[in-house]
Formats: structure tokens, sequence, C-alpha cells
């Protein structure tokens, strides 16, 4: 059945419920309107008349909520498999024979469904719409189950009752289980089997029995991830859009702190907000839009950062912060693992529902093989497809940068190196950097200038544009409040942990005279009280390239302080850098240390937390440091 020309169709209409004539929008919707000063119930709702405006397939109604689906259904249904004549986008034209079409009119309100899927709760979700399109594609003849499919965002994921006690999670869980009655759905049937009609069921957008018999054996999850064909129009408007928004962000995220800005910026307004498009389409194809977009990206962080980043200095940026990056992930690189990863998981699904091979998927294999000058893995993790690119990314910053940056590279990707990006900015916390902090901190790890070159006042000595010597002049004071600072926070962490401790201890000296840092007053381990030395060592020193300048530390340390101990002591090197890694040492023991802070707090972080306070510790003395060497403060 055809449907009528909405050009003929009138503009009024009489509202079902109060009988008040209005005017009907151009979807078929009646307005809000009042009767005796009363709102009208019937607001919002579709007209039940044929001019309704649009028919979609099935999925697009399951997505959009429109109000009509047409339906098609087999009389008899052909013992031999049926193939599909022609593609065209993301449907599938048959030419079946002896069928009937059938049209189903959903008389559903305005979709108050949740935007968001709580996390507890995705798995039942995902279990639930398995199980209703493998009834669907078995029973493809079955009203039930068209219907079942259509409503499942209305009678599964309604926005819950504020007043209940329940959790979110727990009633959108209680959902999956006990529907909602589609009490509030009208259903009209009528089939028309004439000739005219046959072009029309050429048309039509779902044929699910002859798609597929089966979704057995897969994966729950993909049944939510079939991915998408877009078109370009709409990739047009999506560039455009992300474009506005960066311009938008500008503004706003200049009023606010760096810090903040900057932890915003790379954890939540950037790759994190487009990651689904770029898993889900074909936008790799688009390279001169994408690379538009990170240049856009690069302007906003220079603007946060007050840095200016060279070729080099912005390659690195766009590694991940366990790479040596600053976690600014580009979006050029990132759609063609994203959108790989995403289709071989989605593979069964897909292949069981069209019976054709994915055309998108062998493009992207030979994009990305072009990229990496590697194999393809055969994992279907988006990490596995993006380590090569990553690597390659890694080998051509080191082919252009000196032996100093070989070793920044080196202490930058170390296992506690990049902990303090992760570092959540809160000022009650103690854990905020002034915009010049994070300026310098993150200026250090990407080798960006940062100063004209001078001389230390101290020592006289030439600095380049670099900044680097203000970290090991032996003149400089910064270095005796990074000490302080840090042995604070140790010992303020044993004082949480249940044990006090001292800090300069009487009666511990070796054989030059000096103490150690701290140590335990009750035993530590085995019977034997702790003691530890603090130091941090600036692993771009000139007398520290081409070393394994966290392990020398540790020896020299353990030479020093171990023989001249009594016996029930033990003594620990705690060594860190100027590039907040740590030595082995330090890590064993602030990872022991954070477990019996959890023990108390209940928070298996604990150590983590540790490290980053003392990360943030080490930035802020070697912006003093910096200070220092460029500013007379006697």
């Amino acid at each position: 059945m055809s449907l009528p020309d909405l050009s003929t169709a009138s503009t009024k209409s009489n509202c079902p419920l109060c009988n008040k004539l209005v005017k009907v929008t151009k979807l078929g919707l009646l307005p809000s309107h009042r009767n005796q000063k009363i709102k009208c119930p019937q607001s919002g709702f579709p007209i039940l008349s044929p001019a309704i405006p649009r028919t979609l397939n099935a999925f697009s109604a399951l997505a959009l909520a429109q109000p009509i689906v047409t339906i098609p259904t087999l009389t008899d249904v052909p013992t031999s498999p049926i193939v599909p004549t022609s593609t065209a986008g993301n449907a599938l034209t048959f030419n079946p024979t002896d069928s009937t079409d059938v049209e189903i009119f959903l008389v559903i309100p305005k979709p108050f469904v949740i935007s968001r899927i709580p996390k507890g709760a995705r798995l039942q979700v995902a279990k639930h719409l398995s199980k209703n399109l493998t009834s669907l594609i078995n029973n493809y003849s079955s009203i039930k189950h068209w219907l079942d499919t259509l409503s499942f965002a209305f009678t599964t994921l309604q926005v819950p009752d504020p007043a209940s006690k329940k959790s979110l999670t727990q009633q959108i869980k209680d959902a999956t289980i006990y529907p909602l009655p589609i009490n509030h759905f009208s259903t009209s049937f009528k089939g028309d089997d004439t000739d005219k009609n046959k072009n029309h069921k050429n048309d039509l957008l779902i044929k699910a029995k002859l798609i597929s018999k089966k979704l057995d054996n897969l994966n729950v999850k993909s049944a939510i991830r079939l991915a998408t064909v877009g078109k370009d129009k709409s990739f047009v408007k999506f560039f455009a859009d992300t474009l506005l928004e960066i311009s938008l962000m500008r503004g706003t995220l200049s009023r606010l702190p760096a810090h903040q800005a900057f932890f915003l910026l790379k954890n939540y307004l950037l790759i994190p907000k487009i990651l689904y498009t770029l898993r889900s389409s074909r936008i790799f194809q688009y390279d001169v839009n994408l690379a538009a977009h990170e240049l856009e990206i690069k302007y906003l962080t220079e603007d946060i950062l007050n840095l200016k980043f060279g070729d080099l200095s912005w390659l690195q940026a766009t590694l991940p912060t366990k790479s040596g990056g600053i976690g600014i992930r580009s979006p050029s690189l990132l759609s063609v693992s994203a959108f790989i990863s995403s289709r071989l998981s989605c593979e069964p699904i897909i292949h069981a529902l069209t019976k054709h091979p994915d055309p998108l998927l062998p493009q992207a294999i030979d994009l990305w093989k072009s990229l990496s000058l590697v194999d393809p893995p055969s994992s279907t993790l988006q990490k596995d497809w993006d380590k090569p690119l990553i690597g390659n990314s890694v080998a051509y910053l080191k082919s252009w940068s000196q032996p100093e940056d070989h070793s920044l590279l080196f202490f930058i990707s170390a296992d506690s190196g990049y902990e303090f990006l992760e570092a959540f900015p809160s000022r009650n916390l103690d854990q905020l950097l002034s915009n010049d902090e994070l300026r310098h901190a993150i200026g250090l790890r990407l080798n960006c200038n940062m100063v004209i070159p001078y001389h230390c006042i101290l020592c006289q000595m030439p600095v380049n544009s670099k900044g680097r010597h203000s970290l090991h002049c032996k003149r400089c004071r910064g270095r005796f409040i990074r000490h302080s600072k840090c042995n604070d926070t140790i010992a303020r962490a044993l004082k949480y942990a249940g044990i006090p401790s001292t800090l300069e201890p009487t009666g511990l000296y070796n054989s030059d005279g000096k103490r150690p840092d701290g140590s335990t007053m009750i035993p530590w381990k085995r019977g034997e009280f702790l003691t530890w030395d603090f130091s941090c060592i600036d692993p771009l020193a000139p007398s520290n390239i081409n070393r394994d300048a966290l392990v020398d530390a540790e020896t020299n340390k353990l030479a020093k302080y171990s023989p001249s101990l009594p016996a029930n002591y033990t003594f620990l090197p705690l060594i860190a850098t100027t590039l907040t890694s740590f030595g082995s040492h330090a890590l064993a023991f602030f990872k022991e240390l954070g477990k019996r802070i959890s023990t108390r707090t209940e928070d298996p972080n604990e150590g983590y937390y540790l490290r980053q306070r003392l990360a943030l510790n080490i930035i802020k003395s070697n912006y003093l440091s910096f200070i220092f060497s460029m500013t007379d403060t006697s």
C-alpha cells in the first residue's frame, strides 16, 4: 500500500482526545495545545491518519523511535535461499515471491528514554536485545516479535520513576525481566497482494528472515554494536559540528585553570567524545578532514598549555601517556585501528545478517598496512592494532632526536613516568598545578622550547632554550625544597598506615657522619626497622647520559648506608628522577605501603595516589629550580 501524497494532506486535524481543531506539524504530530485552560495529554502524539510522513526500516524505527514502520511478512517461505539483488547503503533489496505487505502503525508517545544505559545493566540489556533479535529472525512473520523489537526502547529503556527507592541500574535490570506492557500502542493491519504493489515490495528496507536464519553462538555484546555506513553529507556535518564545538571549547576552557582544562580536554572533551564515531563509521577515508580536525586540536592544546609545538613535539604529544606522550591522541591514526577492531569484533554478526563480506574492512586493513609496515595481528582488541602505529611514531622520534632526547623518552615511558598526568586536579587535595608549573612539566616532557637562552645567575653556566640546566645545577635551592617535601610525604603515608616514623633519626650515622632521611619507630618486616634515604636525580644531566642513572644511584646508596647500620635495620634507597619516574626499590616500597594503607581506607589505589603526590611535589620543585636559575630571589 503506497502512502498518499503529503502535498494534498490537510494541515489541520481534530484532536482525537479533546476534539479541538489544531494545526498538525510537518512530522504529523499534534502540537502542544490546551482545552479550557487544561493541557491536553494528546500533545506530541502522532495522529491516526494515513498521511504519516515517513516509512523507515525496523532498525531505524528502533533507533529513532519513528511512529510508523512498514514490515513485510511472507505467506509462503521459499525452500531455496534468497540471494539479494542489490545493495543500497545499509539496506538489502530482494525479489521474494508470494509475499504480502503488512503495515503496522505504532502510535508511540514522545520517547522519554534514558540517554545512557548504566554500566551495571549494559550486559543484561544487551542479552535482552539479542534475545529479541534472535526471536525476530527465527520467527520473522510474527507480529508479536516485531512489536517487541520495535518497542524495545520504550518498554525497557524508559526513564525510571524518580520516586522509586531502587537505583537506576536495578530499575533497568527489572525492566529487562518484566518489560512495560505495550498498552499505549495501537496496531492496524492491512494486506494487499495486487500487482501494483510488486514494485513497492522490492523497495522494502527489511527482510528479516531472508537476511539470516539464526544468531547462534554469537557474543551478545555484538548485538548492539552493528557497524553503520554513513553518507558523505553526514560526515561533512559531523566535522562541521565538531570544529564548532572545539571553537566553543576554546572560550570556555580559557576561564579555567590550565591543569583542570587540560584534564577535561584529555579525558572527556576530545577523542572520548568521537571515539564511537571512529569505531563505527568509515571516517578514516576522510583524511583531509581528519587532518584539519587534528590541527584544531593542536591549536586548542597550545592555547591551554601556553606552549608552541613543533612537528616532533606534536607527534610525541599524540602518543599515549605510557609511550611518552600526553594522551591527546591523533584522530587520523586512531580512526584506522578503532574501525578495524570494531568491525572484526562485529564481523560474525554482520556476516550472519548480510551473508556478504564487508567491503570496508579490506580497505581499512590495506590502509593500516601502509601506515604500520607490519603484518596485521589476529586480535580484535584496539590496543593490539594501535601498538604498531605507536611503535612507528616512537621509532621516528628516536631517528630525529639527540642522545639526551633518547634518555628523555626512556624515562618518561617508564612504569611511573606518566602518572602525574592522570592525577585529579583538585586544590583541596593539593594536586592542582599552577599554569606555569604545568607548562614547565609538559614542555620538559615534550622537549619544547620554553625560554630564551640565558646564563644561570647561580653558576654562570649557559642555558639553552630547553631550560634543563636548572634541574641539575648544584647551587640551585629548588632541590632542597624537593627533598624536604618528598620526605614529608613519605612520613605522612607511613602515619596513614599506622606506622610512626621519624625524619633524620639520631644514632644512625655512616662512615662520613651522614644520617639517612628517615626511619620507622616500630618494626617494618620480620622484626626489622626500616630506614630510607630519598634522592632525586636528573637523568638528562651530561654525566648521566648513556647510562642507567637509576640503577647506579640505588647501588651507590646501598653501598653508602647498608654496612654502617645495625643488624636489626633494613635500608631502602628511594630514588626518583626529575621526570617523575622511580627506581625499582622505591616502586616495591610504595606498592607495599599502599597495600597497608588500603587495609585502613579500603581503597586499592593508595599506592598509585602516593606516587602521584610525590610526582606532583617533584614537578612543583622543578619549576622553582627553573625560576631560581633566572631570577635573583634573595
